[in-house]
């Protein structure tokens, strides 16, 4: 699988030490596209942080169901899985930790309006945002 990018301590400002048998936690994200050509943000305004929706894989899950499950979570939407983009790698030294997570694209299929953000998620403001992004992206019917 292609390795998108490598997101290191340093990338953020941070220094980085070294990392001895980092703990490694396994997600799912990436660009879910309504019909209009927005695509969703996950917002948590208390964290000043934006992200592309997703998380981790659970139990026996592979990638493509995490992705969706957590598309439904965080965004209330149905999704088709319509590009495997390849994987990013985040190290966060500090913490001992190291993600990887695997990046789709996905069209909304249906949009039930229901969000099932966590109780942490909630704390932090988390919200939903449909942006347009600078590039116009055609939704494959």
């Amino acid at each position: 699988m292609k390795l998108i990018c490598k997101i290191t301590d340093e990338d953020v400002g941070e220094k980085s030490m070294n990392m001895d048998n980092p703990k490694l936690r396994l997600g799912a994200r990436g660009i879910v596209i309504r019909e209009d050509g927005k695509i969703a943000i996950f917002n948590k305004s208390k964290k000043n942080e934006y992200k592309l929706p997703g998380g981790g894989l659970e139990g026996e899950e592979n990638p493509e169901e995490a992705f969706k499950r957590e598309i439904l979570e965080e965004t209330g939407c149905e999704i088709k899985i319509i590009e495997n983009l390849g994987t990013t790698e985040e190290y966060k030294s500090l913490n001992n930790f190291k993600q990887i997570s695997y990046v789709f694209v996905g069209k909304v299929l249906k949009d039930t309006k229901q969000l099932n953000a966590t109780k942490k998620e909630k704390e932090e403001g988390a919200k939903l945002l449909w942006e347009t992004p600078e590039k116009d992206y055609k939704v494959q019917k």
